[in-house]
């Protein structure tokens, strides 16, 4: 309950309907095709196991790293493990044809084993490819063997597998945890802590169940199938306003999502989309939470452009000046996302508004002018320090969750944009 308001908050400022691109004179009406490829994809789809594609509707064409059967992922309602796919790529509508391709992905990623039926979903719309970086060789395929452990006292859970990473929380003694994971040197166990994988030093558990040495290996290189690919997209005209060219990425709610993607390291907490504006550059928009691109982030209600080299490799992450606010058409071809069947996705969709867009990248650029202030050299106002102001609210350094919490306690509850801008801040530091 501590963030109910917040949740509340969320949900008003979210939930504003989205015109449909239909509604907009001179741009075409979506034919029944995409309505039928919604409920047929709910059919197709629905509860897929981790680490598996699905082809959702017709028409879906992917490569395979060995030799497959002619009749093998080869009509909609297929599903088959993501390790056999070199590539996958939808195609765009074609309304003569009566195909729209949409297929989808259950990855892993990084997320732990042992959270149950949970995985990191990617959506494919009309022409829109992913390149498979992961060699089957050297696919990780973590969860397939867990082990229960108890701490032997209260102990220390830690971002990653040794003492110079962060805690990131405490296990009891004696409470059970599930393990899906060994750290290189054999000393530390991945284990499931608040729905959030950490690590554990092995020397302080006693096994309950199963045999912590036959989990499988798990370094910063360690990556499951689709984990790392490379992305393409449409650049064309479908014709049609609602079938847009895509990816959109959704992973669980609570976890911070690892990928690479085109060559870049990108992190995720919610919900992302991908799509290719030129030929040179990609756009990541956020609907709900954050990504961060080679340590940039950007959050939710912003949109940001990055280059590519020829050969679609991300060359740098988004500047300043290719970051801003979600407008008008972005709402509109990202509409269709807020009518997929929940069965396939692991929360509903909701596009945000332009005015949580518009406060979120105002609150972002705020952050990026106090740290290029704080880097300078530079100093509160007032002239109090560095940490001048802190505690107060107002020109301090860095605020904590605790203090977000405490002063979305304070706000008025009709006084959205206050709200907003707490909220921007929440979505900033990862505050769950």
């Amino acid at each position: 309950m501590r963030f109910l308001s917040f949740v509340i908050v969320v949900v008003i400022l979210l939930s504003v309907h989205v015109p449909a691109a239909a509604q907009i004179p001179g741009q075409a009406t979506c034919p029944a095709i995409v309505e039928d490829a919604l409920e047929q994809i709910d059919q197709n789809c629905a509860n897929m196991g981790r680490n598996s594609a699905c082809y959702g509707y017709n028409l879906v064409r992917s490569a395979f790293f060995t030799e497959k059967p002619e009749d093998y992922f080869a009509i909609p309602a297929a599903q088959e493990p993501l390790i056999e796919f070199q590539s996958i790529e939808t195609t765009p509508l074609d309304i003569d044809g009566e195909t729209w391709g949409v297929a989808l992905l259950n990855v892993q990623a990084n997320v732990p084993g042992t959270l149950p039926g949970q995985g990191v979903v990617f959506i494919l719309m009309g022409q829109a490819g992913v390149e498979n970086a992961v060699a089957p060789e050297d696919a990780v395929d973590v969860g397939v063997v867990t082990a229960s452990v108890a701490s032997t006292t209260n102990a220390n859970l830690r971002s990653g597998p040794g003492t110079n990473f962060n805690v990131v929380g405490a296990a009891q003694a004696g409470i059970a945890l599930e393990a899906d994971g060994l750290s290189a040197d054999g000393e530390w166990l991945r284990v499931l802590a608040e729905d959030a994988p950490a690590w554990i030093n092995r020397s302080l558990v006693t096994v309950v169940e199963g045999n912590p040495d036959e989990l499988p290996v798990i370094t910063d290189e360690s990556r499951s199938p689709m984990q790392a690919f490379y992305f393409t997209g449409g650049l064309g005209d479908a014709g049609c306003s609602e079938a847009p060219d895509m990816l959109a990425i959704q992973g669980p709610g609570n976890v911070r999502v690892s990928l690479n993607v085109n060559g870049a390291d990108i992190e995720i907490g919610s919900t992302v989309i991908l799509r290719q504006t030129e030929d040179d550059t990609l756009e990541i928009m956020v609907l709900d939470g954050f990504a961060v691109v080679d340590g940039v982030e950007i959050p939710a209600g912003v949109v940001g452009t990055v280059e590519t080299s020829e050969d679609g490799t991300i060359v740098a992450p988004p500047t300043t000046e290719q970051l801003r606010p979600i407008q008008l058409p972005d709402q509109q071809f990202t509409a269709i996302l807020e009518q997929l069947p929940s069965d396939i996705i692991n929360y509903n969709i909701i596009i945000p508004t332009l005015e949580f867009g518009e406060l979120a990248y105002q609150n972002w650029l705020d952050g990026v002018r106090l740290s290029e202030a704080e880097s300078s050299g530079g100093t509160n106002a007032e002239g109090g320090g560095e940490n001048a102001g802190a505690g107060t609210g107002e020109g301090e350094a860095e605020v904590t969750c605790e203090q977000l919490q405490a002063r979305m306690d304070t706000i008025e509850t009709d006084d959205a944009e206050a709200y907003a801008a707490v909220i921007a801040e929440f979505l900033r530091l990862g505050c769950e």
